[in-house]
Formats: C-alpha cells, structure tokens, sequence
C-alpha cells in the first residue's frame, strides 16, 4: 500500500531499514502493518500475518540465504497467476489511449488476457505432444497470419458474394452530370419510417452515394449503417 495512507503508525512508514530488514506493529484488532526493505520499501497490511520472515531456499551472489516476510511469500504464491498475465498481455499491446475507457476495458479483454489464455492452453498442448513452447510475440503472428489466411479467397465466386461498400456509377442529370447521383441509405430510411413515418424518412434520411457491391440492386448504405446488415 501507499505510505501516504491515513491511519498508519508514523515509526513504521518513516523507518529506515536496511535490505533485508523489516518493521512491523498490530493493533488491537490484529491487523499487521509492515515495512520491509528489500531492493526499496514495500508496505503491507495483513490479517493473517506477522513479521516473520522465512527462508526461500534461494542465495544472493554473496551465497546468503534470501529471507522474505510470510506475506511477501504468501503473496507470491497467491497473485503471481495474475502479475505473469498482466506481463505476458503487456508485451506487444494492442492497447491505445483512447476518450472512451470502455474501448481500452474491450481491447484488453479481447486482445490481451484472452491472447494469454489461449497462449498458455497451447503452451500446455505442445508440451504434452513434445513440441517446442511459443512466445507471445509469434503467438500473435500466427493469429494474424491464420485470420488473414482465412479472409483471402481464390475462389471467384466467394469473392462475388463478399459484400462491400463503393461509390456508385450513377450520375445526376443535366448540368451536374458529373456528380454522382445521391440516394437514401436503406438503413437510415427505414429507421425513421418504423419510428416517425414516411414523410419523415423522405426529408431527414441521409442521402449517400455508397452502394452494398454483392446486393442485388446494389442498396445504398451510409458507413454506420452497413454493418447492421451485413
């Protein structure tokens, strides 16, 4: 936790340790406030914990034994499922700033724990089967390389019924002749007739020039109506 918290005992928070030492005090309640200093401070609070500290079995350069406070290890063991994934997600993040938090919540769920997930499943898989793990980097590329592989098509007949927006060929009458003729968009059209009527659609649906390529008489649509329907 932050030092600057309120309600914490001042000698613990403003304590000076040396790497390897720690402070702690409990109040009444049994609730543990601890300082240890290992490459800087870390504060805790615990319910469940003292200021024991207990050997990890590891040695530093100098052939030390490493000791660690019981909540430090408890920690480690608890939420270090969590801290690999945050890291492994972080790698390569699709992630960027956006106004809408929302957005990022969707990215990262999508494109970050879900990527890690399925990267430790197939981790899993290879292992079983004797094969070489991957890394999060080329598990990424064969996603992309597998949805691209799978959108390109040498059929011509696929190709024909993959449905697109394009301006279309028809033009205005007379002197604009080379303007392009303006239709109502489907979509916007039949919103406002379902809700306010004809009369209305006719005047306030939007006009557009984009037309569906694969629809029979190739409907216009505007850019927010098109994936609706497609």
């Amino acid at each position: 936790m932050r030092a600057n918290r309120k309600g914490l005992p001042t000698d613990v928070c403003a304590a000076r340790l040396k790497k390897g030492e720690a402070v702690a005090r409990e109040n009444d309640s049994g609730i543990v406030v601890m300082k240890w200093r290992d490459k800087r401070d870390v504060l805790m609070l615990s319910t469940r914990h003292t200021d024991t500290m207990e050997n990890t079995g590891k040695a530093n350069r100098k052939g030390e034994q490493v000791s660690k406070p019981q909540a430090v290890l408890f920690y480690n063991v608890a939420k270090q499922g969590i801290d690999v994934s945050d890291q492994l997600a972080s790698y390569h993040t699709a992630v960027r700033k956006s106004i809408r938090w929302y957005h990022k919540v969707a990215v990262e769920l999508l494109l970050g724990a879900s990527v890690v997930n399925a990267l430790l499943l197939y981790n899993e898989k290879c292992v079983r089967e004797g094969k070489n793990v991957t890394s999060i980097a080329d598990f990424r590329e064969k996603i992309v390389e597998t949805l691209l592989a799978g959108s390109n098509s040498d059929s011509p007949t696929e190709a024909a019924q993959k449905h697109f927006l394009r301006e279309t060929d028809e033009r205005e009458q007379g002197k604009r002749s080379d303007r392009r003729k303006r239709r109502y968009c489907v979509g916007c059209y039949n919103k406002l007739a379902e809700s306010l009527g004809r009369e209305v659609a006719k005047k306030k649906a939007k006009r557009v020039v984009t037309e569906c390529a694969a629809c029979p008489k190739h409907p216009r649509f505007c850019y927010d109506c098109f994936p609706k329907y497609h």
